[in-house]
């Protein structure tokens, strides 16, 4: 098995990665595609996060949580999609969370994972696969990793 970079004894995330390698192989394979190494690096890297530049837009409708303050209140130690709620948005609609896409020029496919909470406790999670031919971008399909 392979072990994950950030959560190396966790038992369930590494089996969880299991499951999402084995899924985006199946997925690949029934199109006659093979990217076995980029699958490895997209899952060692998914735990991971990145600051983005953008800036929030109040009036395009988004808040880009640089300092964290949203997010937390989803981790364990968080109080909850509640305190998203009561937060000092006047009206959240929902939370986005998007990866770096990986690419492998070799094969022309890229990854990218999308989750998407629309209500307090209601969202979805997906794993993108896209293949990627001069300016040609085809997505190739998805799996899911969450649904609530």
């Amino acid at each position: 098995m392979l072990e994950l970079a950030g959560t190396p004894s966790d038992k369930y995330f590494q089996e969880w990665a299991a499951t999402k390698r084995q899924r985006l192989q199946e997925l690949l394979g029934a199109k006659g595609l093979h990217a076995d190494e980029l699958i490895n690096q997209f899952l060692l890297h998914l735990p991971t996060s990145r600051k983005i530049i953008l800036k929030s837009s109040n009036r395009f409708g988004y808040q880009i949580d640089h300092d964290g303050k949203y997010e937390k209140y989803f981790s364990s130690n968080g109080e909850g999609a509640e305190t998203w709620r009561r937060g000092d948005w006047s009206s959240p609609r929902g939370w986005v969370r998007l990866s770096a896409p990986l690419y492998d020029s070799k094969t022309g496919i890229a990854l990218i994972y999308i989750g998407a909470t629309y209500h307090l406790l209601s969202g979805t999670g997906d794993i993108l696969v896209y293949k990627i031919d001069g300016e040609t971008v085809t997505e190739i399909g998805r799996i899911n990793v969450w649904i609530a």
